[in-house]
């Protein structure tokens, strides 16, 4: 602390102390002249010879001064005072150009503030789900004989491999997309729905705001149970946002479903999704099923060592089943979700998973 107070002092002294500088330089000039007059004048030379030698070992007085000016630390400041009362002066002289230099510049900060408040929000925001650093989703790879990687549907075979085999994840649950046609209580209109497996809520974290999740029992049932979770917008704009919407039922496609919970606003994972239901997926099924897979690693699990497990599931996979074509190399990996889409924000669920 006592060498930052000297520093400032020493730095004010240079400020403030202006005129004493250049006393102070002028006076050693003087002083070196002297001396080297007088050393000339030693060996002989006349006063004016030796006035002119001195002078020419100087190299010039201004030169000399600013030399010495510029070892001033004050000087900087100086400086770039003069240059503010330029550009000041400037300014009031083009009032015009200062005002469209001043809004373009303006402008310009603006955007580059939104645009690295955007970039931000989806590189470096954490996801809002619980321990979203241990979430990945899962995805099958097929690289052919010249090299083009394709990504594969999941089919149920590949969900309940993992589920049985890994010992690195800890939940696993898939989702399938749905396009539904809502009525009743208010004007027809598309709504985007995912059906999804048990697990599902557990896996990524994130629990209803009003009502309750899935049952044990109405997962196993699947969509004959006839529930539903409904987004938050669509709570707000069917039941007002009233709490008694617990219990009520919706029309989808000429099927009843009653809402047991309403998800966090702005969730709509994935697919943009407004309302869920559960579903159950054919045991063992190699078939497609246009699945998405979401994955929870346990603690302290890494994606390069959860991706090597896959690799070893994948490849019994192929040696019991059958379940790839022999001339492709298929791989079973998982992709980390670490940060948010552009789709997310705030409490907003992104595509990956």
């Amino acid at each position: 602390m006592r060498r930052l107070v000297a520093a400032l002092r020493r730095r004010w002294r240079e400020l403030s102390g202006r005129s004493r500088f250049e006393r102070d330089v002028r006076e050693e000039l003087d002083s070196y002249l002297e001396m080297s007059e007088a050393a000339h004048r030693g060996e002989g030379q006349s006063a004016e010879q030796a006035r002119r030698a001195a002078r020419l070992e100087l190299g010039g007085l201004e030169s000399a001064r600013e030399t010495l000016r510029s070892q001033r630390t004050g000087t900087r400041f100086e400086t770039l005072w003069q240059d503010v009362r330029f550009a000041g002066r400037r300014m009031r002289r083009q009032p015009g150009f200062t005002a469209i230099a001043i809004l373009t510049l303006g402008l310009g900060m603006g955007a580059s503030t939104a645009v690295v408040s955007v970039v931000r929000s989806v590189l470096a925001a954490p996801l809002p789900f619980r321990d979203s650093d241990r979430l990945v989703r899962l995805r099958i790879l097929s690289t052919d004989a010249d090299g083009r990687e394709r990504q594969l549907s999941l089919a149920p075979v590949f969900l309940d491999a993992v589920r049985d085999r890994s010992r690195l994840i800890e939940r696993a649950a898939a989702q399938r997309f749905q396009d539904l046609t809502l009525t009743g209580g208010g004007d027809p209109e598309r709504v985007v729905a995912t059906a999804v497996t048990d697990q599902w809520i557990e896996t990524i974290g994130v629990q209803p705001v009003v009502g309750r999740p899935f049952t044990g029992a109405e997962q196993r049932e699947g969509s004959a149970a006839r529930v539903a979770l409904i987004g938050h917008g669509l709570w707000q704009r069917r039941f007002n946002g009233s709490p008694d919407a617990i219990g009520s039922t919706l029309r989808l496609d000429d099927r009843v479903y009653t809402v047991v919970g309403v998800m966090p606003p702005q969730f709509r994972y994935p697919y943009e999704s407004e309302l869920w239901f559960p579903t159950t997926l054919p045991a063992g099924a190699a078939e497609p099923a246009d699945l998405n897979a979401a994955a929870r690693m346990r603690p302290g699990v890494t994606v390069a060592g959860l991706n090597a497990e896959l690799a070893g599931i994948m490849t019994g996979l192929i040696r019991e089943r059958g379940v790839a074509d022999p001339s492709q190399r298929v791989q079973l990996v998982g992709v980390p979700c670490a940060r948010s889409s552009p789709a997310t924000r705030t409490a907003a669920l992104p595509r990956c998973p």
